[in-house]
């Protein structure tokens, strides 16, 4: 005999499998009014915005953890909020009300948009702890490389990279080697790259050692003319730039001078280098900072094997389909080939699993290579 198995259990078991696809949430709030000389319509109208407006609050609470820097600022802003129209909530309705004496006690229940919610909050700033602790948990390492040069020749043993990496590490990154680098077959060609004003081969030397994240840069100290007392002037200048290793996108840059007299040439140099890099690295993540903060992040997608009619109907359905999607721009296509930048509220990870199971009409994605802002996908009819 063939068991048949309720709708219920089959839901639960959809659910199960991909968590990511429920996008709805709904949340109820109680409110009371005062039925004063009869007047039950007021008292209920009063009592339903009241409702509405804790039910809407409890939605927002649930995102933001409590003693948060983000709870504290959602909780200043919270009133003004309150007042405008929230474009996160799908519908609402009262599911209870009730009158105890000349006391109307109503319950509402609000329908919320969980991707829409994330969205929102992010953009008011009151995630960005999160969504920064969320970013670096999904780098796989950081690779540092800056090149450093004292009196027109390269130092051997560049300490602004080491510098940098215990900075790294003081915040919660998690930094490769610097020996281990060092020790790359390419590393020497990347290092070239980077005096040449090309960190593209530094990128080869990251994803070498599968690192998300590539901070690299150049470090310059020089004599000045200046003397005073026996004491000579030393200059310095250092520029970095973060870039995601598998993309080659530049996240954020930073630059800084410094300058110190001494009488020891290789001392005053390292101490004008170290000003600079100070300076250059504090830029540098107040840039990182601001987009590590953002709930959003972007990553780059290939599809190979499809012609423009296919692209076409697999971006339509991307747009409808995949709620995660807050934008998509085509970047280029050519040879069968389309490059897409996608931005997206969650995780690239989860998005790509979605991508895997999903069919797109007559045709599927299957995956080729993922990274964590990168995934290729080849399409199979």
């Amino acid at each position: 005999m063939r068991k048949s198995y309720s709708p219920f259990i089959f839901i639960f078991f959809v659910i199960a499998l991909f968590p990511h696809c429920v996008q709805a949430g709904t949340y109820n709030g109680n409110g009371m009014g005062v039925i004063i000389e009869g007047d039950q319509a007021s008292a209920l109208n009063l009592a339903t915005k009241s409702a509405y407006k804790k039910a809407v609050s409890k939605a927002m609470e649930s995102k933001i953890p409590a003693g948060s820097k983000g709870r504290l600022a959602y909780g200043r802003k919270k009133p003004l909020l309150l007042k405008g129209k929230l474009s996160f909530v799908k519908g609402k309705r009262v599911v209870s009300q009730q009158v105890e004496g000349k006391v109307l006690r109503v319950t509402v229940a609000v329908d919320v948009d969980e991707n829409k919610l994330q969205r929102f909050l992010g953009s008011q700033g009151f995630l960005a702890e999160q969504a920064k602790e969320a970013k670096k948990m999904s780098l796989p390492t950081v690779m540092v490389l800056v090149v450093e040069e004292m009196n027109g020749a390269q130092n051997p043993f560049p300490f602004v990279s080491n510098q940098i990496i215990v900075k790294l590490m003081e915040d919660g990154y998690d930094v490769l080697d610097q020996t281990l680098v060092q020790k790359a077959s390419a590393h020497d060609q990347a290092v070239q790259g980077v005096l040449r004003g090309n960190p593209r081969a530094a990128q080869a030397v990251a994803l070498q050692y599968g690192a998300g994240l590539l901070i690299t840069g150049r470090a310059i100290g020089s004599a000045s003319g200046m003397k005073a007392g026996g004491m000579q002037a030393y200059g310095a200048d250092v520029v970095l730039q973060a870039l995601q290793a598998d993309t080659g996108r530049i996240l954020a840059t930073g630059q800084g001078s410094g300058s110190y007299p001494h009488i020891n040439a290789v001392t005053g140099q390292r101490k004008a280098i170290g000003e600079a890099a100070g300076k250059a690295f504090k830029r540098l993540m107040k840039g990182m900072d601001k987009r590590m903060a953002s709930t959003e992040e972007t990553m780059t997608v290939t599809v190979s094997n499809v012609n423009y009619k296919q692209l076409t109907v697999l971006k339509k359905i991307m747009g409808k389909k995949f709620k995660s999607i807050s934008k998509l721009r085509q970047r280029s296509f050519g040879g069968n080939v389309a490059k897409l930048d996608i931005t997206l509220v969650g995780s690239p990870e989860a998005f790509v699993d979605e991508v895997a199971l999903a069919k797109f009409g007559k045709f599927r994605l299957e995956v080729l290579s993922v990274s964590p802002q990168k995934a290729d996908f080849v399409l199979k009819k």
